[in-house]
């Protein structure tokens, strides 16, 4: 029975190969990927004022956005380019490494006294556990990026609409997007959305926060 049995899993590994699993695990071993840095390029705040942003003012989501969005990925390429990204990742990535833009969207300040207070709340417990995502959006240029931005965050287009079916009543999104660097195809933005729902804003103010930094990861 002993004999039967090895000669069974010793023809297994022959014609049959090792599990794809043990493949992966090796693959997945060391410092692939691991997150080596991430560094701060710019904070501001800017209006969600609807002609400022139609009009693409200097203040307005839509300038300010693109502008710092802008700034954190020509800073991250050309670090890249001259081999020039933060130390703690020389000492760990054996391998090179590689960065995604992150940016964030939220809200300055939230309404003092909602009457979907406790929805909305509700909603941001249950948003930040399962997240609304929108994923893979190729873009050819930061302009076309950020008017897409503009449109995503006031509920136009296909997923500015379907958003503010989800994020519904008076909650107020919050927008996350994180950018991979393309090495094959630099010269297009990749942009990964994430959205939390949560408390409404304040529209009186109509501020929003925005952030943009670099993340750096081993290859």
């Amino acid at each position: 029975m002993k004999i039967s049995l090895f000669f069974m899993i010793s023809c297994f590994l022959i014609f049959c190969g090792i599990p794809d699993q043990v493949e992966f695990l090796n693959a997945d071993s060391g410092d692939q990927m691991k997150e080596c840095a991430k560094v701060v390029i710019g904070e501001t705040t800017a209006t969600a004022d609807n002609f400022a942003n139609m009009m693409n003012r200097e203040r307005s989501l839509r300038r300010q956005f693109g502008e710092i969005f802008g700034r954190a990925r020509q800073q991250g390429l050309e670090q890249l380019k001259a081999g020039n990204y933060p130390s703690s990742c020389g000492s760990i990535c054996s391998n090179g490494v590689t960065f995604s833009v992150l940016a964030s969207s939220i809200p300055n300040s939230f309404a003092a006294n909602s009457s979907d207070a406790e929805y909305c709340n509700q909603k941001e417990a249950e948003t930040k556990n399962a997240p609304y995502k929108y994923l893979g959006k190729q873009f050819a240029s930061l302009d076309d990026f950020s008017s897409w931005v503009k449109d995503f965050s006031s509920g136009s287009g296909n997923e500015g609409k379907d958003l503010y079916k989800k994020c519904d009543r008076k909650c107020s999104p919050q927008y996350h997007y994180s950018s991979p660097y393309q090495a094959k195809t630099p010269e297009i933005i990749q942009i990964d959305a994430t959205v939390f729902c949560g408390p409404e804003r304040d529209k009186d103010e109509n501020l929003y926060k925005l952030k943009a930094e670099l993340l750096w990861r081993c290859l």
